[in-house]
C-alpha cells in the first residue's frame, strides 16, 4: 500500500490521492481527555483491512489524535492503540513534515508513544530537537528511512539513539545538520548494518566515519555534498568494500581526486548514476575509466567541472550504451565536438533527457543534431 504523505505550509496533510485534511498539531495531547459517557462511532467494528485503508488513506495524524482522545472507554482505547501499532496492516510508507509544524517535538513524541508505523520519515524542520527525535526512536524502532534536512538542533545525542533503536534503517540523509559529527555516524555504521543509502552534506564529517560505513554497511547509494574534510582515503575504502555501488555523487568535495575515483570506476562496475561537481580535481582521467568499466551508466551529471573535456566525453558517448540522461552545467571545455559524437550515437544510447546550461562552446550546430534525432 503506497500512502505517501506530506505536511504542507497550511498545516494540511496530503496523500498521493490528492485528498487533503486540515490539521493543527499544536492541539495534540498525549493524555486521555474527554472523560464522558458518549459512545463513539463504531470504528472498531470494521475489519482490520478496512480500518487500515481508513487510517492510512483518509485520516490525518490529527484525525487519529481525535480518535485517540475520543475513546474514554479504557478497553476500547487500548484496542485502538493496538490497531495503530499493528505493523502488519497499518503502515505509512512516507510522511514528510516541513517547517510549518512548530510543535514537531510534541508530534514526534506522540507518534512514538503510539508506535504508529512509519516506514520512511522526512523532516525538514528547524524546530526539531533531540527531545523530539528521542521521543520517536525510543518508542518505535521499525523506521527504514530517515531524512533530516536543516534540523540545526539535532546532535550526536539523538543520532546515537537512532543507531541503537532503529537497526532496520536502510536509508539515511543528513543535510545541513551541523551538530552531527563522526561520533554518531560511526555508531550508525556499527549498528545499522542494513544501511544502503547514505547522503550527507556537512563540513564536520571526516574520513573516519565514512570508512566505518564502507566497512560495515553494503552501501549502494552515496552522495556527499560540501564534505571538505573527506579525502581520497574514504573513496579507496568505498571502492574496496562497496562494489555494488549504483549511485554516486561527489559534489563540491575538493579533496577527492582522480586518484581514488579511478579506483571507484574499476571496482564499482554497477554504477548507474554519477554526479560530479566542482573544484577540478576530477578530470578526464576519471571519466575515461568510467567509460571503460561502467558500461551500465544511465545518468551522468557534470556541474562546474572545466577539467572534464571533449576527450573523455567522446568516449562516454561511444561506450556507455545505456546512457539515458545527460546533464552538463557551466563547462567551457565540452564543445560541439563531443556533443556531435554523442548525438550520432543517440539512438543506440536511448538518450531520453539532455540538459545543457551555461556551456558557451556548445552551439546550435550540435543542438540541431539532437532535434533531428
Amino acid at each position: 500500500m503506497n500512502n505517501t504523505a506530506y505536511i504542507d505550509n497550511n498545516d494540511s496533510i496530503i496523500y498521493n490521492n490528492d485528498i487533503g485534511f486540515s490539521t493543527n498539531t499544536s492541539n495534540i495531547d498525549t493524555n486521555e481527555v474527554n472523560n464522558n459517557n458518549k459512545e463513539p462511532l463504531g470504528f472498531l467494528s470494521f475489519a482490520i483491512d478496512v480500518m487500515s485503508i481508513i487510517l492510512t488513506q483518509f485520516l490525518t495524524i490529527y484525525d487519529i489524535d481525535k480518535l485517540d482522545t475520543a475513546y474514554c472507554n479504557k478497553k476500547k482505547r487500548e484496542q485502538l492503540l493496538s490497531i495503530l501499532s499493528n505493523h502488519e496492516f497499518i503502515v505509512y510508507d512516507h510522511i514528510r513534515f516541513d517547517e510549518s509544524i512548530k510543535s514537531i517535538d510534541k508530534l514526534m513524541l506522540w507518534i512514538g508513544i503510539r508506535k504508529i508505523n512509519i516506514a520512511a520519515l522526512t523532516i525538514e524542520n528547524s524546530y526539531l530537537t533531540d527531545h523530539g527525535l528521542l521521543g520517536l526512536c525510543r518508542n518505535y524502532n521499525n523506521l527504514q528511512s530517515l531524512n533530516i534536512s536543516r534540523c540545526v538542533h539535532i546532535t550526536d545525542f539523538s543520532m546515537i539513539e537512532i543507531s541503537r533503536s532503529c537497526n532496520n534503517l536502510r536509508s539515511l540523509t543528513i543535510y545541513e545538520c551541523d551538530n552531527i559529527t563522526d561520533t554518531s555516524i560511526i555508531e550508525i555504521a556499527r549498528s545499522c548494518n542494513n544501511l544502503q543509502l547514505f547522503d550527507i552534506s556537512s563540513d564536520n564529517i571526516t574520513d573516519s566515519s565514512l570508512i566505518a560505513l564502507a566497512r560495515n554497511c553494503n552501501i549502494r547509494s552515496l552522495s556527499i555534498w560540501n564534505c571538505n574534510k573527506l579525502t581520497d582515503i574514504t573513496m579507496f575504502e568505498i571502492a574496496k568494500n562497496c562494489t555494488q555501488l549504483q549511485t554516486l555523487g561527489i559534489i563540491y568535495c575538493h579533496n577527492i581526486t582522480d586518484s581514488s575515483m579511478i579506483e571507484i570506476a574499476r571496482s564499482c562496475n554497477n554504477i548507474r548514476s554519477l554526479t560530479i561537481s566542482g573544484y577540478g580535481n576530477i578530470t578526464d582521467a576519471t571519466m575515461i575509466e568510467i567509460s571503460k568499466y561502467c558500461n551500465n551508466l544511465q545518468s551522468l551529471s557534470i556541474w562546474n567541472c572545466n577539467s572534464i573535456t571533449d576527450t573523455s566525453m567522446k568516449k562516454i558517448g561511444r561506450y556507455c550504451n545505456h546512457l539515458e540522461s545527460l546533464n552538463i552545467w557551466n563547462n567551457q571545455n565540452i564543445t560541439d565536438e563531443s556533443m556531435i559524437e554523442i548525438g550520432k550515437n543517440c539512438t543506440k544510447l536511448k538518450l531520453k533527457s539532455l540538459d545543457i546550461n551555461w556551456c558557451s562552446n556548445i552551439t546550435d550546430d550540435s543542438k540541431k543534431l539532437f532535434h533531428r534525432l
